[in-house]
């Protein structure tokens, strides 16, 4: 299949291919495309790099490197001189390896980029060991707009629009967008429940693709000691059941016979650390309160499905598209390097007695950068006299946000009585 060129890509190219030593860190769960970006990054660099190859797969690769930590430095400089680029897939087989890539650095000025399917290990302790030597980057899935501007089927939107949206412009550019979008939305379709992560996408047939989804869940270990693996999964199913509904631990205790939440919470952190789950907390604007209700959501929407085993395709809510806009919205986060938070928002009153009291409704996502506030409502409609957001109004007209953003299928537009935004989900 051909490339699928990565918002990612001129990023991670531009901070190698400068004239100092530099080192990258790629993390995210399996068939993300990880090793293909690191390879593709190499094509790129090869004239102003020679590229060296390893992975720790290779069990007599990692004998080598803890046998003797200068390893690589010899066998980079027993064949050049020159710049070096040094590329070691699946780092954490074995810790020697970061003792003897940041040798290389430190000795030599030899460039590295370093790969891996436990992304706790990868953001954790190897950005511990490697630390002022690599900037780290998390691989996220296929963002509709990276497969559909590769299509042609719309324009291609850089990370750059988002930043401004995050420095506290607004959105109007990307009404002027142009894309196919009810050609989008009918391709789409055909692999909306089986997600983006490229290992899946890259098949051809529904049965290929859920042998790709089994082979990222179901990697034979049982993540935390002493529980049974019919316990996790019971657990990881209930949480694929609430994927981005609030969260809560009855149904999985009725479900599993827990007499208390700690091994619920375990095994979350296991997903977590995985970079299977992400979450966001609700937001409360009020002074020295915080809300401890959480939403779980599975990096993409594919995993659900698979889990699940939901084939009836009868619910249209648009769970799994705020799995998607999700992911992307943290993917920002690989070249904005300024903090933002994000959350979700249930509109609420305070009672006399200072307890806080829930109205119906939800907005899905409220992004905080800086003094920037950007409420976003997900739906799976394209029809906008179909779609209803009073929260979103709501919390418009109260002045806490200068205006809203609307994801759904349909084209771009402005409802500039309300400043609602209404985007193409092809655009992230």
């Amino acid at each position: 299949m051909e490339y699928i060129e990565r918002k990612i890509d001129p990023e991670v190219f531009d901070y190698l291919n400068d004239n100092v030593p530099r080192g990258v860190i790629l993390a995210g769960i399996i068939g993300v495309g990880k090793t293909t970006l690191a390879q593709r990054l190499a094509d790129k660099l090869k004239k102003k790099f020679r590229i060296f190859n390893f992975t720790g797969d290779d069990i007599q690769f990692r004998q080598s490197v803890a046998d003797d930590s200068y390893y690589l430095i010899k066998n980079i400089r027993s064949q050049t001189n020159e710049r070096a680029l040094l590329i070691i897939d699946e780092i954490q087989k074995t810790p020697e390896i970061l003792d003897s890539v940041k040798l290389a650095f430190d000795e030599e000025n030899i460039s590295f980029i370093v790969t891996g399917s436990e992304p706790q290990y990868l953001l954790k302790e190897a950005k511990k060991r490697l630390q002022r030597r690599a900037r780290s980057f998390f691989i996220y899935p296929l963002g509709l707009n990276e497969i559909y501007s590769n299509k042609k089927f719309c324009d291609k939107i850089t990370f750059n629009k988002w930043f401004d949206l995050l420095n506290g412009k607004s959105p109007d550019i990307l009404l002027d967008v142009k894309g196919d979008w009810d050609k989008i939305r009918e391709d789409f379709l055909v692999f909306r429940h089986y997600g983006t992560i490229p290992l899946v996408y890259r098949e051809k047939s529904s049965k290929a693709k859920l042998i790709s989804l089994a082979n990222i869940i179901d990697r034979g270990y049982v993540p935390v000691q002493g529980i049974k693996q019919e316990e996790v999964d019971t657990i990881l199913t209930e949480l694929a059941k609430l994927n981005n509904r609030e969260f809560k631990y009855q149904t999985i205790l009725n479900k599993t016979r827990f007499k208390r939440r700690e091994k619920i919470n375990n095994v979350i952190d296991f997903y977590i650390n995985s970079g299977i789950l992400t979450s966001k907390r609700r937001k409360l604007f009020i002074d020295k309160k915080s809300s401890y209700h959480i939403i779980y959501s599975f990096v993409d929407p594919g995993l659900v499905f698979y889990i699940t085993k939901d084939f009836s395709g009868e619910s249209d809510n648009g769970f799994d598209l705020e799995s998607i806009v999700f992911s992307q919205i943290k993917n920002w986060r690989n070249s904005f390097l300024f903090p933002y938070k994000i959350s979700y928002f249930t509109p609420y009153l305070i009672t006399p007695s200072e307890q806080i009291k829930y109205k119906d409704g939800e907005i899905d996502f409220i992004i905080e950068a800086g003094k920037t506030l950007i409420p976003i409502e997900v739906k799976a409609n394209n029809n906008i006299n179909n779609i209803n957001v009073p929260v979103l109004k709501n919390f418009i007209r109260s002045g806490r946000a200068v205006f809203g953003i609307v994801f759904y299928q349909g084209a771009p537009w402005l409802d500039k009585k309300n400043k609602i935004y209404y985007l193409p989900l092809a655009l992230l």
